[in-house]
């Protein structure tokens, strides 16, 4: 049973992996009753092998208010409704972003701590790596180049 506001538009589920695509459904309201605006639904593809769960953000902007509000409640609610404490947020493909995003992160980062669990952050590009170097960020996150090595350091050989 999936928490209230989160449909499964894809699910492969062999063995002990599935994939799933995260979004808002058509009528979920935010707290004060009121539609959410679809068009801010984060993108994001959530993958779970074994016990981790693999988050790929599928948005080149992190920019909007909006987005990064979605963004965030879809991620925390990983964590808080879903029960998943090993999580690797892939930021492959985003190219640009907001300092709210880091906040959404750091969010993210005290959740998955309080429940015990990891969080490792991956794909990050350079002169985004930079940001978090000069907030002095790095010491905070843990940063890898690719999943496969986020799974090599929570002790698997690889994803497969």
């Amino acid at each position: 049973m999936q928490p209230e506001g989160i449909q499964d538009i894809l699910t492969f589920s062999p063995s002990q992996c599935s994939i799933s695509v995260l979004s808002i459904t058509s009528e979920d309201r935010d707290d004060s009753g009121e539609r959410i605006d679809m068009s801010v639904k984060p993108k994001m593809l959530v993958q779970t092998i074994a016990d981790v769960t693999m988050v790929d953000v599928q948005e080149v902007r992190l920019l909007e208010s909006a987005q990064l509000d979605a963004l965030g409640e879809e991620l925390y609610r990983l964590v808080e409704q879903m029960n998943r404490k090993k999580l690797i947020l892939d930021c492959g493909k985003v190219q640009f972003m907001a300092s709210a995003a880091i906040s959404v992160f750091l969010n993210l980062n005290k959740k998955v701590a309080a429940a015990k669990g990891t969080l490792f952050i991956c794909g990050i590009r350079k002169e985004l790596m930079q940001v978090f170097e000069i907030m002095r960020l790095t010491k905070l996150f843990q940063f890898v180049a690719n999943e496969e090595e986020a799974f090599k350091r929570l002790g698997y050989a690889g994803k497969h």
